[in-house]
Formats: structure tokens, C-alpha cells, sequence
């Protein structure tokens, strides 16, 4: 088909294509770290920011923000981050 330049039946085309997307966010994700990562570094801080000269609340911020990023990176169905 290639040799030819054949566009490959559509269920292919669209298995290739989703396989395509998800290995440049894999590659994006090894290079860069995942979003995740990102946002909860920018979150940190941002309550480091917030609750500078404070360091009891900060530790609060942090150990509050822990336990919500655990829960949510445990999260396998969207329903259960309904609370």
C-alpha cells in the first residue's frame, strides 16, 4: 500500500494515527515530566509563596495537598473523584 501510495482502510488508519498521538505524549512526558508533575510543582509553589514566614500553615498546605494529589493519582474511574 505504501508503495503504491494507498491510503490503508479507515480502522487502520485510525489505530495508526491514536497510536501516533499517544507515543508523542509518552515522548513528551519522558522529556519534559508529566503535567501532573508540572502542576504539582507550580502548586507547591505557589503555597510556598503564599505561607512564606509561616511555617505552620505552610506544613498544613503541603500535608492537605499531598493527601488530595494521592488521591486523585489513585483514581482509576472519574466517578470516584466525586466526593
Amino acid at each position: 500500500m505504501l508503495v503504491d501510495r494507498e491510503k490503508p482502510p479507515l480502522m487502520l488508519y485510525l489505530i495508526w494515527a491514536e497510536y501516533t498521538r499517544l507515543a508523542k505524549e509518552i515522548a513528551s512526558a519522558a522529556f519534559f515530566g508529566s503535567s501532573i508533575d508540572r502542576a504539582i510543582d507550580q502548586r507547591c509553589e505557589v503555597l510556598n509563596r503564599e505561607f512564606a514566614g509561616r511555617p505552620d500553615e505552610l506544613n498544613s498546605a503541603l500535608d492537605e495537598f499531598t493527601e488530595i494529589m494521592a488521591s486523585f493519582e489513585s483514581t482509576r474511574d472519574p466517578d470516584d473523584l466525586i466526593s
